[in-house]
């Protein structure tokens, strides 16, 4: 075999094992910290039971204490296959609600939960692509859904123990073959100008430093599709202490612009072990510290 192909062939390899494996560096140790997170990402709630009672088992953990010292549940988008399995407008017996269903088992959470959008919120039933372009009224009416059934406005901001938590929804300018709309990144350039430690939360992953594989080429962020917002990542780089993101269904954490930590989380749908992040905050350094499921408790005083 000539050295050329031998080449081309490790190249192919590499390849392959970073698009299946990630670029992932991270802990799984328990953080410590002044309060903790838990992330969870594609849960993909749909007709089968079995979901349902993963998600409960680890809905019944966090209530029990297992994890201890967490103050909230953010889900980064993805949280059903479908709205639908099948959507007949003109029919007053529509199939069964897969978003309700999610909000109903995610209430019987003790403690705060916030929900992040992704591209399956927008597909009405299972035979809708939820990777293909949609046109703006299609964008409104799954956004109005969405806000009907959860209460959450599609992007939103709120302030925890001194660090602010910013959930963007990476859905809303696809009509345009883009992520974000003008209106909600005039919102987030307002939502930056605080200066507080912030988290960044929304579903499609971003080409990063040394990571350009984080999902498939039609929901991948790159400067050339989002300037405005790499441009202002760039600019609040230092406030900036995290972003979470879903929609590749692996772990993968990279940085972007040196500074900014990027984790994806693998699907807690596809993964009978159910992967979470229990992240870290230490308020007098301003900084994150994160852990993948399996988590190792070191120290650490587990209820």
């Amino acid at each position: 075999m000539m050295p050329s192909t031998k080449n081309r062939i490790t190249a192919i390899i590499v390849l392959l094992l970073l698009f299946f494996t990630g670029c992932n560096t991270t802990s799984h140790v328990y953080p410590d910290g002044d309060f903790k997170i838990l992330v969870i990402s594609d849960i993909h709630i749909t007709n089968s039971k079995s979901k349902d009672e993963r998600l409960l088992k680890r809905i019944e953990k966090i209530n029990n204490g297992k994890y201890p010292g967490v103050d909230f549940v953010v889900t980064t988008g993805d949280n059903v296959s479908s709205i639908y399995d099948h959507y007949y407008p003109d029919s007053l017996d529509k199939s069964y609600n897969r978003l309700e269903r999610f909000v109903e088992i995610m209430s019987r959470l003790k403690a705060p939960k916030y929900f992040v959008l992704g591209n399956h919120e927008y597909k009405i039933d299972r035979e809708r692509d939820s990777d293909a372009p949609y046109t703006k009224d299609e964008i409104v009416q799954l956004t109005k859904i969405w806000s009907d059934l959860t209460g959450f406005q599609p992007y939103y901001s709120f302030v925890h123990k001194g660090w602010k938590f910013i959930i963007l929804n990476s859905m809303s300018g696809r009509y345009m073959n883009r992520f974000f709309d003008e209106d909600q990144l005039k919102w987030l350039e307002q939502e930056l100008s605080d200066d507080l430690p912030t988290l960044l939360f929304f579903h499609h992953p971003l080409i990063t430093d040394s990571f350009r594989i984080w999902c498939g080429l039609r929901g991948l962020m790159n400067v050339n599709i989002e300037p405005e917002f790499y441009m202002m990542l760039n600019k609040h780089k230092n406030q900036i202490k995290g972003i979470f993101v879903g929609h590749g269904h692996r772990w993968v954490h990279d940085k972007i612009f040196g500074t900014i930590e990027v984790y994806e989380a693998a699907s807690f749908g596809d993964d009978e072990s159910s992967p979470f992040y229990i992240v870290g905050f230490d308020n007098v350094t301003q900084t994150i510290s994160v852990a993948q499921s399996p988590i190792e408790f070191v120290n650490t005083k587990v209820n």
